[in-house]
């Protein structure tokens, strides 16, 4: 069945509200667009891509051959930030909201997502928590954790009842630690008994539990099986899309 006659089948409510995500399971940024798409209640599609092999199709859309992107309504939008943004621009009033509504507190939670996309991102997906533990862990020990703890409302997340963007974004890397086989909670929980605490509670939260199996699944696959990846997520009960951006051969960013 093609797009086009795919869509046929569906209402205008519910075309409205599915999108396509491209990208891998396994990486933070795709994980972070995923359970907000969840936590906004749309439906999705996932183009996966294995990192790297993307085709001529992806480097039209993705001119940096980053992951991930996303399609909606015939428009494309890369950047998981930019994702986010739009997403709950253009659903406000559908699921949870991914930012808080006063300007201070979202330029706050702005400022969260940019350090989690960036320094802490980059630290775990290196894997080398050693002389760059201490400051970010001390970091979010005392700055960041203060914001669930000492509030007239009781805040489970660093904005409120249910997690945001910003708060996904600094947990999202942590899953693959995890998936590498390491215990965040003895890495972090005698030192940082907050941050800890705080990572499990959002690593554990539905909008992100949902997907364990299927990035489990991704992480078993090697780059030398890509061309069976699709069927292997699709057995699994991914909603694998019908527009294909991967490629045979890996390629890289530039």
């Amino acid at each position: 069945m093609s797009a086009s006659s795919s869509l046929a089948l569906l209402t205008k409510g519910q075309v409205e509200s599915s999108v396509t995500v491209v990208g891998s399971y396994l990486s933070p940024y795709v994980r972070k667009v995923l359970a907000c798409v969840r936590l906004k209640d749309l439906t999705y599609e996932i183009d996966p891509i294995v990192p790297f092999y993307g085709n001529a199709d992806f480097k039209a859309h993705s001119p940096l051959r980053r992951i991930p992107l996303l399609f909606h309504e015939g428009h494309v939008i890369n950047d998981s930030s930019v994702i986010c943004e739009y997403l709950n621009d253009r659903f406000p009033d559908r699921g949870a909201p991914l930012y808080p509504a006063e300007p201070h507190l979202r330029a706050e939670a702005r400022c969260v997502e940019e350090l989690a996309d960036t320094r802490i991102c980059e630290v775990n997906i290196r894997g080398i928590w050693n002389e760059d533990v201490p400051p970010l862990a001390d970091y979010c020990e005392s700055k960041l954790m203060p914001r669930t703890t000492t509030s007239a409302r009781k805040r489970v997340f660093l904005f409120g009842e249910q997690p945001m963007a910003a708060d996904i974004a600094l947990a999202a890397s942590f899953r693959n630690l995890e998936l590498a086989g390491d215990d965040l909670t003895t890495i972090f929980a005698p030192r940082w008994p907050l941050w800890s605490a705080y990572l499990q509670r959002v690593l554990r939260h539905d909008c992100l539990a949902a997907y364990r199996h299927l990035e489990e699944a991704s992480a078993r696959v090697k780059p030398s099986q890509v061309g069976g990846y699709r069927a292997a997520l699709a057995a699994i009960g991914a909603p694998i899309s019908v527009h294909v951006n991967l490629g045979t051969e890996p390629k890289p960013t530039l």
